[in-house]
C-alpha cells in the first residue's frame, strides 16, 4: 500500500471537515464550525507531525525532487517512458508543494 492509514484518514478527516465548517458556517450553526475548524487544526498538526516521523512516502521530504530527478522525469515524459512512481512522481510532490 502506497498511502499507509494515518495519511488516509488524514485526507478523508480533512475533506470531511472543511465540509462541515463550510456547511455549519453558511447556516449559522457557530458552535459546530468552531469544532469543524478545531479539527482541521488538529488534522493540520498531526499531518505536520507525521510528515516528520511518518511512513516513507507520508514524509514531507518525499514531495521535494532533487533537480536532475526532477529533469529526468520531464525529459521522460516526452519520450512516453516515464518512470512509474512508489508515491508521488516529481511533478506531483511539487504539485503538492504549490497547493499547500
Amino acid at each position: 500500500m502506497v498511502w499507509d492509514l494515518p495519511t488516509r484518514l488524514f485526507h478523508w478527516g480533512l475533506a470531511i471537515s472543511i465540509a462541515g465548517a463550510y456547511i455549519s458556517g453558511e447556516n449559522g450553526w457557530q458552535d459546530i464550525h468552531e469544532i469543524f475548524g478545531l479539527t482541521v487544526l488538529g488534522l493540520i498538526i498531526f499531518r505536520l507531525i507525521w510528515g516528520i516521523i511518518g511512513h516513507p512516502t507520508a514524509r514531507l521530504a518525499a514531495l521535494l525532487p532533487a533537480p536532475r530527478v526532477l529533469f529526468d522525469y520531464i525529459k521522460s515524459l516526452s519520450t512516453h517512458r516515464g518512470t512509474p512512481y512508489y508515491g508521488h512522481n516529481p511533478l506531483g510532490g511539487l504539485a503538492v508543494i504549490a497547493l499547500l
